[in-house]
């Protein structure tokens, strides 16, 4: 179960799952996206976007987070814009706020990307 107040960057955060969100959508023209937030263990607590999108090519997934890289092919087109740095932004963010991101994807299935994160307490909480 996941505590009543999560205490964090607020502007990170915003950024982070616009970003991921903002993907998810954009590669979904059919089907859904689906946002899930759980707690891991007393450390850390995960949010998971996942879409029923065009999905990722599995040479594709070790370059993902890496600058400029843009997944282009036969399903993923210029349409879809940008140029390449949204996900790299996300991880560096991501990983300023002490945590990690990971991908899972299959071509025509979807995409999952989680993101893993400290629970963060106020100070005087700590204590408790």
């Amino acid at each position: 179960m996941l505590p009543e107040v999560l205490f964090g960057d607020i502007e990170r955060l915003a950024e982070i799952f616009s970003d991921l969100i903002g993907n998810a959508v954009k590669y979904t023209e059919q089907g859904e996206v689906a946002i899930s937030i759980r707690m891991l263990d007393n450390d850390y607590w995960q949010v998971a976007v996942r879409d029923t999108g065009v999905g990722i090519a599995p040479e594709f997934l070790d370059t993902i987070f890496e600058p400029f890289t843009q997944v282009n092919g036969p399903i993923i087109t210029r349409k879809q814009g940008g140029v390449g740095l949204g996900l790299t932004i996300t991880r560096q963010l991501v990983e300023m706020m002490g945590g990690a991101i990971t991908v899972a994807s299959e071509v025509g299935v979807g995409s999952t990307f989680t993101v893993t994160l400290p629970v963060v307490m106020r100070q005087q909480e700590k204590g408790k």
